[in-house]
């Protein structure tokens, strides 16, 4: 999974990673994990989807 940032208008920054190609999908984590947790699911997922897991 490649890390990249967002950069928005205002200046605020969003880091996310992301692996694989296809139509998008978004995972989303609660406050008390990360996007480690989804591992497992991204790469049983990277090979149909873009996988997107904001940080």
């Amino acid at each position: 999974m490649r890390l990249r940032l967002f950069h928005a208008p205002d200046g605020a920054r969003v880091a996310y990673r992301e692996a694989g190609t296809g139509p998008g999908l978004a995972i989303l984590h609660s406050g008390l994990l990360s996007h480690r947790e989804f591992v497992p699911v991204v790469e049983q997922l990277s090979d149909r989807f873009r996988v997107v897991l904001p940080d």
